[in-house]
């Protein structure tokens, strides 16, 4: 059986979507007490950092704020606590996985999921980031004297799993720089609509968060051989480096898409796949 690790090296750092609550200073004070009642304090209360609201903020404010939270748990957080509410969004599950994902290491394998204690409804975005998470979910009330003391000694247990798990490593956020840019490709039959469209979005890309837009045009596919649209495949793809892909834009015209349009839709989704659908956007130019 491995070693408990001691609560000097827990350096908890809680992240999610809501306001400021007395979370972290009961969490702080009722963590040690826990681990003293388990005879494992050593005289050394946990650090514990609440990110401020993040999910608002442009990238590089998220950014910045994650250092600053890391900088005040050196040499970087040994646990991620996600506080996620009843009301957690498919939205706010990708703009956390884009925070998660500014750490070098992979942060899920030092995560775990808190949702309301007495929230039993069905959410898809918290379950799909709980079975993410190695620490799994936890429904515990965390709110000033209310959290119960079985529910602190869970929490302190899962806590303690995962600091045994990871033998007391620590998450470091990777080398800052210029965002990675948004690649978008434009699709569609109509070759002057995909012109006028990639002229609009380039003169508006100020406000695609900082980030440069990188635009690439598919040629129509519908009525080509197999062998053509995959090669314009491979082609769009290794164009977008590492990142692959954020966006496709079908570009249509105003009026109602005629029989050819569905066509070409189709042809889309042949050559990459159902799950295209999930990535699509349809613009009027």
């Amino acid at each position: 059986m491995a070693a408990s690790a001691p609560p000097s090296e827990l350096r908890i750092l809680i992240l999610g979507r809501g306001k400021r609550t007395p979370l972290q200073k009961t969490l702080s004070s009722k963590v040690w007490r826990q681990a003293s009642v388990c005879g494992e304090s050593g005289g050394n209360a946990p650090t514990v950092v609440k990110a401020e609201e993040l999910f608002g903020l442009p990238e590089g404010e998220i950014r910045r704020e994650l250092e600053h939270c890391v900088g005040l748990c050196p040499p970087g957080p040994s646990v991620l606590l996600l506080l996620l509410p009843s009301d957690f969004t498919q939205e706010d599950r990708q703009k956390l996985e884009f925070v998660l994902g500014l750490f070098r290491e992979d942060a899920l394998e030092q995560a775990l999921v808190i949702t309301p204690q007495g929230d039993l409804r069905w959410n898809s975005s918290v379950e799909k980031l709980a079975r993410a998470c190695r620490g799994g979910r936890l429904r515990v009330n965390l709110e000033k004297n209310q959290c119960s003391e079985d529910g602190l000694q869970e929490l302190w247990k899962q806590m303690e799993i995962l600091l045994n798990h990871n033998r007391g490593r620590h998450l470091t956020l990777k080398e800052g720089g210029d965002p990675q840019p948004l690649n978008l490709v434009l699709c569609g039959r109509h070759a002057a609509l995909k012109s006028s469209a990639a002229s609009a979005i380039l003169r508006g890309q100020r406000g695609a968060a900082g980030r440069q837009v990188h635009l690439l045009e598919l040629p129509a596919l519908y009525g080509k051989p197999q062998r053509a649209t995959r090669s314009e495949s491979v082609s769009l793809f290794s164009q977008c480096g590492p990142e692959g892909v954020h966006a496709f834009l079908l570009v249509l015209p105003l009026d109602r898409p005629c029989k050819e349009d569905r066509k070409e839709l189709e042809a889309v989704r042949e050559t990459f796949g159902s799950s295209v659908d999930g990535f699509t956007m349809v613009l009027f130019p």
